[in-house]
């Protein structure tokens, strides 16, 4: 059976790729308009899709260009976690992401699903930068003079 979260994502991919679409009908049924796929049929399914994932995206990878890989099972806010230099977990940080060649942003891509490869130069064209709000210490933004410290709540009062 499928999370609320699996079926969501299998009904978005199915309305956009049509032939992904005639994989998912076929190891599936449809029931309150969710999509079940029996466990029986799990293995076949997932087969199929590696096909269909390896015969119509590995193309798109280019051999000469380097790669960001996505792990699209979490984001942390808005923004998009990579793999981290060395493989040692993920980062939001593009400074920090480790760089792919095709032939590893293809191998990784088939191996683990959720790991879409990106363009280098398209992503490091839309990054920015972002604060991580772990690192920041309330007492340096703390600009307010001492009468008006109270307003803060009483957790930031005795850092100010």
């Amino acid at each position: 059976m499928n999370t609320s979260k699996e079926n969501a994502i299998l009904q978005i991919w199915a309305n956009q790729y049509p032939a992904l679409a005639e994989i998912v009908s076929k190891y599936s049924v449809l029931y309150s308009e969710n999509i079940i796929i029996e466990p029986e049929n799990l293995p076949d399914f997932i087969n199929d899709f590696v096909k269909y994932v390896e015969a119509e995206h590995s193309h798109k990878i280019q051999t000469g260009e380097l790669y960001y890989m996505q792990d699209t099972r979490a984001n942390c806010g808005n923004n998009m976690m990579f793999w981290r230099k060395g493989c040692q977990g993920y980062t939001q940080c593009i400074a920090d992401a480790e760089v792919f060649t095709a032939d590893e942003a293809i191998r990784q891509m088939i191996s683990r699903r959720s790991d879409i490869p990106w363009r280098k130069d398209y992503i490091d064209g839309i990054a920015s930068l972002s604060v991580d709000t772990q690192r920041a210490d309330i007492r340096a933004a703390n600009m307010l003079p001492p009468s008006q410290r109270n307003d803060l709540p009483e957790s930031l009062r005795d850092q100010a």
